[in-house]
C-alpha cells in the first residue's frame, strides 16, 4: 500500500537551467503533462545568455504552479540549492533542463513509497542521438546495513549517483542541511546523494524507467566536460574522503576502494586521450593509493573499462620499467581507437 493513499502530496520539481532555450520547453511540458497533478515547478535560470530567461518567465506568467527565478551564473549546485530554499512540497524531484519525464514518472514514484524515511529510486532511459538505452534497477529493497550492495553494483551511475530519478523528502534535506557542494565541477550530484543516504533508513528501487536522460546535449548544468583533470582529481579525492565518513559504508572498504579505483582509472583514461600524462598524478597514486590499486581488481563500469583498468594497474605499478611502457602503449591504442 502506498503512503497515505488518500493524501495528495505536493511535489516540488526543481529545474536548474543554463542556456537551455532549445530544450527547456520539452522539459517543462513533460512535467505539466504528468498524470500526477499536485506539482509546483521551480525553474532556476543560472545566468543564461540566450533566450532562456524570457521563456521561463512566460511559463510562470501562464501557469500558477510555475515559479521562475534568476541568479548570476554560479553553477548547477548553486541553482539547485536555490530551488531547495523556496520549495514548499513535501517531496522534491529534480529534473535537468535537457531531460524530460514520462507522464507517469511522478505518479509511479509517489505510489511506490510506503513510509517516511524511504528513498524511492526508479530507472532511466539514456538518450544518445537516436539511441535509447534502459537502465533498470528492478523492484528491490535495501536497508541501511546493505546500502553497500546497491552502491557496489551501480557506483556513480545515475541509478545511485544522480538526484534526478529519486523521490526525496524535503524535510530530510532541510533538517540535516543537505545541499549540493557549490563550486565543484565533478561528482557534485554523487556527493549530494551519498550524504543524503546517511539520513534514510531504507532504499526502494522500482522496475520503472520513466526519466529520459539526454546525453546528446553538451554544455548543460549537469553534463560535465572532463577537460580540467587537475581540478577533477582534487574533487575526486574529496569524494573519496566523504565516502570514508559515510556510516553505511564503515565496514565496506572494498566498495569505497572500487569507486576510488574508478576515479583513478577514468582520470588516467582522459589523460591518455588528451595525450598528456600527468607524472605528478602517477606518483601521487603510487605513493598514496597504491594499496587500492593493488587490491581492486574490479571497478563499477563497462566491461571495456574494467579491461582498461587492469592495464592501467600494470602501468601505474610498473611505470618506471618496460612492463609499464608496454602497458602505456596498449592504453594509447585502446583509448584512441
Amino acid at each position: 500500500m502506498c503512503l497515505e493513499t488518500n493524501k495528495d502530496h505536493l511535489i516540488s520539481c526543481i529545474i536548474p537551467v543554463y542556456n537551455g532555450e532549445k530544450h527547456i520547453c520539452r522539459c517543462v511540458d513533460s512535467i505539466l503533462k504528468q498524470s500526477y497533478k499536485n506539482i509546483e515547478i521551480i525553474i532556476i535560470d543560472d545566468g543564461s545568455e540566450d533566450g532562456t530567461a524570457s521563456i521561463i518567465d512566460a511559463y510562470s506568467e501562464k501557469f500558477n504552479n510555475i515559479i521562475s527565478i534568476h541568479q548570476n551564473n554560479a553553477g548547477a549546485a548553486s541553482a539547485r540549492n536555490a530551488g531547495i530554499e523556496i520549495a514548499t512540497g513535501e517531496y522534491i524531484v529534480f529534473v535537468d533542463a535537457d531531460d524530460w519525464l514520462d507522464e507517469t514518472h511522478i505518479d509511479k514514484l509517489i505510489k511506490a513509497k510506503t513510509k517516511s524515511g524511504q528513498l524511492v529510486i526508479c530507472g532511466y532511459i539514456e538518450v544518445l542521438n537516436e539511441n535509447f538505452k534502459k537502465k533498470n534497477p528492478g523492484n528491490k529493497r535495501f536497508y541501511i546495513n546493505n546500502y553497500y550492495r546497491l552502491i557496489s553494483k551501480w557506483g556513480l551511475d545515475p541509478i545511485v549517483g544522480s538526484p534526478y530519478n529519486k523521490l526525496i523528502e524535503r524535510q530530510i534535506i532541510i533538517e540535516n542541511n543537505v545541499r549540493f557542494p557549490v563550486g565543484r565541477k565533478y561528482a557534485e550530484d554523487f556527493s549530494f546523494v551519498i550524504e543524503l543516504l546517511n539520513y534514510y533508513n531504507e532504499i526502494k528501487t522500482i522496475d520503472s524507467c520513466t526519466y529520459y536522460y539526454d546525453k546528446t546535449v553538451e554544455g548543460s548544468l549537469s553534463k560535465t566536460n572532463f577537460t580540467q583533470l587537475d581540478s577533477w582529481w582534487e574533487e575526486q579525492k574529496q569524494v573519496y574522503k566523504q565516502l570514508r565518513k559515510c556510516n553505511y559504508l564503515q565496514r565496506h572498504e572494498a566498495v569505497i576502494n572500487g569507486i576510488m579505483g574508478f576515479f583513478i582509472g577514468s582520470n588516467l583514461v582522459f589523460q591518455v586521450k588528451n595525450k598528456c600524462i600527468n607524472r605528478m598524478f602517477i606518483e601521487e597514486v603510487k605513493n598514496e593509493y597504491i594499496d587500492i590499486i593493488k587490491s581492486t581488481n574490479y571497478i563499477n563500469s563497462t566491461v571495456l573499462m574494467n579491461i582498461v583498468y587492469k592495464i592501467e594497474r600494470q602501468y601505474i605499478i610498473n611505470s618506471d620499467n618496460g612492463i609499464g611502457r608496454i602497458s602505456l602503449g596498449v592504453l594509447k591504442c585502446i583509448c584512441n581507437f
